[in-house]
């Protein structure tokens, strides 16, 4: 059920709304995910699932190419596997990998990962919610899809403080949004690892 509630500082006082701004929550309907547990759980799932048939791969997939005999897969590791279907989860490299594809834009994107102490993370993580903010509203000419792009621009994701094994196992409230920058149509993976190798945008970072 949609809750509407008053002054959103009294609410949450440790994100500083702004006076006069006003909150809707939706219990239950919105969280976050821990990405390491999400790829153990995965694993482990499939694994129950397939007993004995479950291969995890030790490198990272580099080609994907259609082959008379099925969709084969190549990693840096020299793993070589041909399978009957392939299904491409790889971010900002599912289109390098795929040869194409229509409709697959890669864009650069800048999040702030701000560090708290364990106890902060521990007071925050029982009464924070996962908070999507709109500075201001979009204007009310053009069409849906331009509307919504306007509204992105102008609004924040907030998430509760999730722990991050590969950055120290550090404690971190993640920040994002802003406006797409897109990138070429096909930039090629070398490109995107250079943007992925870099710092962000600076600017976007101050922002939010």
């Amino acid at each position: 059920a949609l809750e509407r509630l008053g002054d959103a500082r009294s609410r949450f006082p440790f994100l500083a709304p702004r006076e006069g701004c006003s909150a809707a929550c939706v219990d239950g309907a919105a969280g976050w995910i821990d990405p390491d547990a999400m790829i153990r759980a995965q694993l482990a799932a499939a694994a129950r699932a397939h007993p004995g048939k479950l291969e995890v791969l030790a490198g990272v997939a580099v080609e994907v190419s259609q082959t008379w005999e099925g969709v084969r897969v190549a990693t840096d590791a020299g793993e070589d596997v041909l399978a009957d279907r392939c299904v491409i989860c790889a971010g900002a490299h599912t289109r390098t990998l795929a040869g194409g594809l229509d409709g697959v834009v890669v864009s650069r994107r800048t999040v702030a990962l701000l560090e708290v102490s364990e106890a902060t993370a521990a007071e925050l993580s029982r009464s924070m919610p996962t908070i999507k903010y709109c500075f201001e509203p979009a204007a009310a000419d053009g069409g849906a899809a331009d509307e919504q792009s306007r509204v992105e621009a102008a609004s924040v994701y907030v998430l509760p403080p999730v722990r991050y094994e590969d950055l120290g196992g550090g404690w971190f409230v993640k920040v994002g949004g802003g406006p797409n920058d897109p990138m070429a149509e096909d930039p090629g993976s070398e490109a995107i690892d250079a943007w992925l190798a870099t710092e962000g945008d600076a600017a976007t970072a101050d922002w939010l």
